[in-house]
């Protein structure tokens, strides 16, 4: 399994990266913000690097060092996010399920709001 704790998650996230982002730009465009999202939702394996959590990160565009940055905070804070991995919800009883957020989702979160959203008045 591929995870922000694994050595191969850069290299399969590259080469995810570059193969998706070649398929949107023939199609019209799209950017990391696209990218990250829909590799966010297929695979859990990276945070979307939308405008909050590039802010709430202190990185400004999805790239290898940025990922390794991912990396190097989730070995440095294992335990307290693998701690944060909450049931997902079913979709038709609203019931929580045996399946975990992923820790690549748990890192968008904390960044996300970190990044300033919600904003607080």
């Amino acid at each position: 399994m591929i995870t922000l704790q694994s050595s191969k998650s850069a290299h399969f996230s590259s080469a995810v990266t570059a193969q998706f982002s070649s398929a949107v730009d023939r199609r019209g465009g799209g950017g990391d913000i696209l990218v990250t999202k829909v590799m966010l939702g297929v695979f859990g394996c990276v945070p979307a690097f939308d405008t909050y959590f590039k802010k709430g990160f202190g990185v400004s565009n999805f790239s290898r060092g940025s990922l390794k940055r991912v990396g190097d905070f989730y070995r440095a804070n294992a335990a307290r996010i693998d701690g944060l991995r909450l049931p997902t919800l079913d979709f038709t009883t609203g019931q929580p399920t045996t399946r975990l957020y992923t820790r690549a989702k748990v890192v968008n979160m904390v960044f996300f709001i970190k990044g300033g959203y919600p904003d607080d008045p």
